[in-house]
């Protein structure tokens, strides 16, 4: 139902993915 919601989580978990690849 929150559209924005998932995407900043989607975005967090992109940023802490790439932490984690470098």
């Amino acid at each position: 139902v929150n559209e924005y919601s998932l995407q900043l989580r989607e975005l967090k978990v992109g940023e802490y993915f790439d932490l984690i690849c470098k």
